[in-house]
Order: structure tokens, then C-alpha cells, then sequence
């Protein structure tokens, strides 16, 4: 039985290998088909790419919930200088591609940052993968050590929702306000620039995350020790330095303080360096913080 184990072992290491390199090849092809002019001018091109773009999402995602205890393992033997060096040298170059692009060919990069682009699904993909990757190795914690954990996997869980124009589904719930475009709660920043959302407004949005907060805090998932402990750990430093990339991306999206650049705007691979900042931040504290996936 043990010679049996060890043989499908690492056949199903294999194929998850074999997967993800069918994943990663897809959003290669999802690149290439952002690049012909006259694949998106076809009736169907549009939903093409939507479909090859989400559906790798939903892909790789299904690799992270099966394979979490491997990624973590694997994150653990690169040791941390290598894995902290690499990572922001690929979140450097990110940034300076994707400008160079926007310089360079700006209608490519305008279609790479549309919701069936590139830059999207990507920043997708590193929200719901940590969330789904904190979620697998927080499980088996008891309850009061697993509630400031999920918490933080809501917040990940939160954050590629704000990827999704949830506001104009369905007919387009909301869409725009006095002409503002609203597709989801981030947004509420452009409705304060343009000055949509008076004073009175924003008292009462404060007012409800207040009143949130509370609630967490009473149930026992917003636990203030709990997050000075993790602020107080060297991996929060990519927390800081996304959540800093992705209050960039959201100033410059807003208009705040004149910064009026010319389109296409470059918000939108601005976030994915954000978002591959957070996405490491949750390999960081699977690999250092938590245990194995019980």
C-alpha cells in the first residue's frame, strides 16, 4: 500500500505541475489575442477573451485550493532573500512593461486594461489566491485563533470583487452617478473628487464603517492584537508597500490633487503591482506564520 502511495504521489504532483503550465500558457495566448486588431473587431472576440481570461482564473485558482501545501513548501525552500529579491524585481518590471507599453502603443495597453484584458484577471488571480491560500491553512485553527485570519481572507475576498463591475450587472444596477462612472465600491474615491459625494455623504459612509467595524470587533474577527502582531513581522512590508502601490493606483484614477494624466490611464497595471505585493503577502505568512493544511 505504501509502494502505491508513493507512485500516485508524484503522478499528482506531475499533473498540477502540467496544469499550472497550461494556466500560465493561456494567459500567453490571452496576450497574443490582445495584440491582433482584427480578432477584436470579430463579433466574438469580445467573449473569447472573456472566457480564456476567466476561465484561466478560475483554473489556476483551482490549483491553489489543491495544491496550497506544495506552494507553501516550495515558497519555504527558495529562502527569504531570493524569494523577497525576485519578487521585487518581477513587481519592478511589471511596472515598467506595462508604462512602456502605455508609451510605446498605447491602443494595446488600452486593451490589455479592459475587464476582458490582461491586467484584470491577473490582479484577480493574486486577491483570490491568497484569499483561497489563507483560507486552506487557517481551516483547522480553532475558532477564536481562525476568526482574525478570516477576516484577512475577506479583505483578500474583497478586493478582487472590486475587479468586478458588480454595480453594472444585471442591467446596470447603478453605472453612473451625475455622469460619474460607479461600477463598484472603490469608486466612491472619483464620486468625492468630482465632488457627486457631498460632505453629508461622506460622513455617512464613515459612519457605516464604523458601525462595521464594531461589529467585527465585538464577534471577535477584528482583533487588535492580532494586527500588531502581524504588523509588527518583516512580511508586512509587502502588505504596506501594495496597499501604498494600489492608494496610487486609486489617487491617479480619482483626479485627486490634479493629477490628471492622459488616456489610456495607467491605473490599471498599477493595481496588478499592488496586487502582486499582496499576493505575496500571502505566500509570506502561509510559508512563515501558519501551519501545514490540516
Amino acid at each position: 500500500m505504501q509502494s502505491t502511495d508513493q507512485t500516485v504521489q508524484p503522478r499528482a504532483a506531475t499533473a498540477s505541475s502540467r496544469t499550472t503550465l497550461i494556466g500560465l500558457a493561456l494567459f500567453g495566448v490571452l496576450a497574443v489575442l490582445l495584440t491582433l486588431p482584427a480578432f477584436q473587431g470579430h463579433p466574438v472576440g469580445g467573449a473569447v477573451l472573456w472566457v480564456i481570461g476567466y476561465a484561466t482564473v478560475a483554473l489556476l485558482l483551482r490549483q491553489v485550493w489543491l495544491g496550497s501545501a506544495t506552494m507553501r513548501e516550495w515558497w519555504r525552500s527558495v529562502g527569504r532573500w531570493r524569494r523577497w529579491s525576485t519578487t521585487l524585481v518581477v513587481v519592478i518590471a511589471t511596472l515598467v512593461i506595462g508604462l512602456v507599453v502605455r508609451e510605446t502603443a498605447p491602443e494595446l495597453f488600452r486593451r490589455f486594461s479592459r475587464e476582458n484584458g490582461l491586467w484584470e484577471p491577473l490582479c484577480l488571480l493574486m486577491y483570490w489566491g491568497g484569499a483561497i491560500l489563507l483560507y486552506r491553512h487557517v481551516r483547522g485553527l480553532e475558532p477564536s485563533d481562525r476568526r482574525p485570519w478570516l477576516l484577512l481572507v475577506g479583505l483578500y475576498a474583497l478586493l478582487g470583487l472590486e475587479e468586478i463591475d458588480y454595480f453594472g450587472i444585471f442591467g446596470g444596477l447603478i453605472g453612473r452617478i451625475d455622469g460619474v462612472y460607479t461600477g463598484s465600491l472603490h469608486d466612491l474615491f472619483r464620486l468625492a473628487s468630482e465632488r457627486v459625494l457631498s460632505p453629508t455623504g461622506m460622513v455617512i459612509v464613515a459612519v457605516i464603517l464604523l458601525v462595521v467595524a464594531a461589529a467585527l470587533w465585538r464577534a471577535g474577527y477584528l482583533n487588535l492584537t492580532f494586527v500588531r502582531q502581524r504588523l509588527a513581522q518583516p512580511e508586512t512590508a509587502w502588505l504596506v508597500l501594495g496597499f501604498a502601490i494600489l492608494g496610487i493606483a486609486a489617487i491617479q484614477e480619482a483626479q485627486f490633487f490634479g493629477w490628471v494624466l492622459e488616456r489610456p490611464r495607467p491605473e490599471e497595471v498599477i493595481e496588478l503591482a499592488g496586487a502582486l505585493c499582496l499576493g505575496v503577502y500571502a505566500l509570506e505568512l502561509a510559508a512563515e506564520r501558519l501551519p501545514p493544511p490540516g
